[in-house]
């Protein structure tokens, strides 16, 4: 409790030190402050909030902008705590120039409040609070703190109560105190605060997006935006329960009575390390014709003609899919999803699988942009293989350079060495597996057609999946990444009486093998397993081109990567040196300057001797 307490003063809250001067450091948006405004980030949050009637509770107030804000908008009751004696004295200073109500404010160390204040609500039956603000806040609480506090807030909100959490979005997990500044495979985490003695340290719990939602959800809160909102668990988690979109999340809270505004809109999210953007991008052509993706402008290019795996999607096309179910296993970024959902029309269904937790981010985010899509995809966050436990995988959040579709089963048979895409940032972490067997007997849900793509797993989806494929005969759409892993496909589809054909033969070193039934099963053991084409590209030396080829291709990838990252700053390099070049242009032009060239000449000619 109290850490770095006394790092929190006047001069850090206002950036401005005694004697009037600007310091380098301390808590955005001053400008705002000075005006009677609050940050833009923050209000964009506050907007989102129905505060009329409400009961608010905040946590690290601050300088009380957003004081301001709720009692401007209605609510009905507000209470604050921050640790800081100067926040109380700035934030009452300005409560009263602009001559609104001072509710109560408490100086406190957050969790020694709520150990206290806990029990006091629940003997004297207090209402509940509907609105918990955390602007800027987590990341100053130590995370043993940050758990404590979160468990005990829950004992005093509404049913439909709404936390709200607005913190820098860090490149790499890290709790400060546990950990130190640097813990083991982590990138730099360095961020601005660090680099001054006055604030250094004062982040000292730091999250990646998704490890703030993982947080959240062991302490029981849902995440029904992509960075900011979470309202309480109804239920427990469950992996076998679907994932929705963001926008659904929304409208279920709302629909709910939770205090929010009608209209779902995607989060500003700040982050503390440089990160090339995505935007919406919106087709106007090809198959992705009025679908709707977040992407940078340099991946942009891997949808050219607004075309996505089109020799797929060409023979999936020959099938009539209205009403059928497809199962997407692999969703990456649920482009194939949409399209699948595009193809079986509102009686359809495709069931989408993506363990990687910074891709079905980007899926709910992608949903949330294709509504009428959306409503034909479910999502699931299992691996599907040969078990039902914990599997190891190398995953990676970059998903804007397509590294995290390579992401995969450490067991698997990929094209990439693992050391390969441990140098690329990957690391390991356990997912929930099951199989296509138990799915389907769990939820009933039987597939009509299985596009399999699991970076080398999937012998051990089919390995999974024999019973629903021998009661069932769906057809494959099948990605192999490695001759071994084909051979053992091509052995378990021919055993239980499909026929195989090479569709196609991917850039990256990839073949996709399409599976179809065959009802005479003794006339199918008899004939070649596969095409000659296949048992070509299974060639261990055909393999190893394939390889070297998709190797060069990601490190071309990097190149250009880092080629756009240069392109970036030499722009905004030439822009500073254009600024200094017209402050130059108007020094010249001044008068004062033009007086004091004398003056000038004259130390020039002064510094001449003394160098002598």
């Amino acid at each position: 409790m109290g850490h770095v307490q006394h790092k929190y003063t006047r001069t850090y809250f206002t950036k401005t030190n005694p004697d009037g001067s600007m310091t380098e450091y301390g808590v955005e948006g001053y400008e705002d402050f000075v005006k009677g405004n609050i940050r833009y980030i923050d209000q964009a949050i506050l907007n989102r909030l129905n505060f009329a009637g409400s009961r608010v509770l905040e946590f690290g107030f601050g300088r009380g902008e957003a004081i301001k804000y709720v009692l401007e908008h209605g609510a009905s009751f507000y209470e604050g705590v921050d640790f800081s004696e100067h926040a109380i004295a700035i934030a009452t200073e300005f409560l009263k120039k602009y001559g609104l109500p001072l509710p109560t404010l408490h100086h406190a160390d957050a969790l020694a409040f709520l150990k206290e204040y806990v029990p006091i609500h629940k003997a004297e039956k207090l209402p509940a609070f509907d609105i918990v603000l955390m602007l800027d806040f987590v990341e100053h609480v130590p995370r043993t703190e940050m758990l404590e506090i979160m468990i005990l807030l829950r004992s005093i909100l509404s049913e439909t109560a709404v936390v709200a959490i607005n913190t820098p979005a860090f490149r790499v997990d890290n709790d400060v105190i546990q950990e130190g500044m640097a813990p083991l495979n982590s990138l730099n985490l360095i961020d601005g605060t660090d680099l001054f003695e006055e604030t250094s340290g004062m982040h000292c719990n730091k999250y990646t997006i998704i490890s703030l939602q993982e947080f959240m959800s062991r302490c029981e809160y849902t995440a029904i935006s992509e960075a900011h909102f979470y309202v309480l668990s109804r239920e427990l988690p469950s992996n076998a329960t679907t994932i929705p979109s963001f926008r659904q999340s929304w409208a279920e809270a709302v629909a709910q009575g939770c205090p929010l505004s009608p209209a779902w809109e995607e989060d500003l999210v700040e982050y503390a390390y440089h990160k090339e953007i995505p935007h919406w991008h919106t087709f106007s052509q090809g198959r992705l014709n009025g679908i709707s993706l977040l992407i940078t402008d340099f991946y942009k290019q891997c949808f050219l003609d607004g075309e996505y795996d089109a020799q797929l999607f060409k023979d999936v096309e020959e099938y009539p899919l209205d009403g059928k179910t497809v199962f997407d296993v692999g969703g990456f970024m649920g482009v194939s999803s949409l399209l699948f959902a595009s193809l079986v029309g509102p009686s359809g269904r495709v069931v989408c699988f993506e363990p990687n937790p910074w891709n079905r981010q980007r899926i709910r985010s992608n949903l949330s942009h294709n509504p009428e899509l959306a409503k034909r995809i479910s999502l699931f966050s299992l691996a599907l293989g040969d078990s039902l436990s914990k599997v190891e995988m190398l995953l990676t959040d970059n998903v804007d350079s397509g590294y995290s579709n390579t992401s995969q089963v450490v067991s698997s048979l990929g094209a990439l060495a693992k050391d390969h895409l441990f140098s690329l940032k990957f690391y390991n972490q356990a997912v929930s597996s099951t199989t296509l067997d138990v799915f389907v007997m769990e939820t009933g849900i039987i597939p009509d057609i299985l596009k399999v793509d699991t970076e080398g797993a999937e012998h051990l989806f089919l390995m999974g999946a024999e019973v629903t494929i021998r009661d069932h005969r769906p057809t494959l759409y099948v990605v192999v990444h490695s001759p071994f892993c084909a051979w053992l496909c091509s052995q378990k589809l021919q055993r239980i009486g499909y026929v195989l054909r090479l569709l196609l033969e991917q850039k990256d070193g990839g073949i996709i093998i399409k599976a179809e039934p065959q009802e005479n099963a003794v006339e199918l053991m008899d004939s070649p397993a596969l095409s000659r084409e296949l048992f070509d590209l299974l060639r261990f030396e055909r393999h190893q081109q394939i390889r070297s080829q998709h190797t060069m291709q990601l490190r071309m990838i990097e190149l250009q990567h880092k080629l756009h990252k240069l392109e970036q700053e030499l722009n905004l390099k030439q822009k500073q040196v254009e600024n200094l070049e017209a402050n130059i242009s108007n020094i010249l032009q001044s008068r004062s300057w033009q007086i004091t060239a004398p003056i000038r000449w004259i130390g020039h000619q002064i510094a001449k001797l003394l160098l002598r």
